[in-house]
């Protein structure tokens, strides 16, 4: 979603990050909606959404502190992560 906005729509970065994260909660809640016939594993939950908070407070914390172009790199640098571990997970 971020190369989309910023590369091909030429979004900024600083609109492009919350509008991200809008399409993800969407998708999320999707998701969620789809499974509430099923039964919910409430332990997990509660620990995603625990990491959740805590992301979020770490990041606003950091965002008031930390260089921008700091927090760009670091942020790239964590997508790329996460991409690299999740073909590793699905090649393996």
């Amino acid at each position: 979603i971020l190369p989309t906005l910023t590369l091909l729509l030429g979004v900024d970065l600083a609109r492009a990050i919350p509008t991200s994260l809008l399409v993800i909660t969407l998708q999320s809640l999707g998701g969620f909606v789809g499974e509430l016939g099923r039964p919910i594993q409430w332990s997990v939950l509660r620990g995603i959404v625990a990491v959740a908070i805590g992301g979020l407070v770490v990041g606003l914390l950091l965002r008031e502190i930390a260089p921008k172009k700091a927090l760009q790199t670091s942020f790239a640098v964590l997508v790329f992560a996460v991409a690299a571990w999740m073909m590793v997970k699905v090649l393996s």
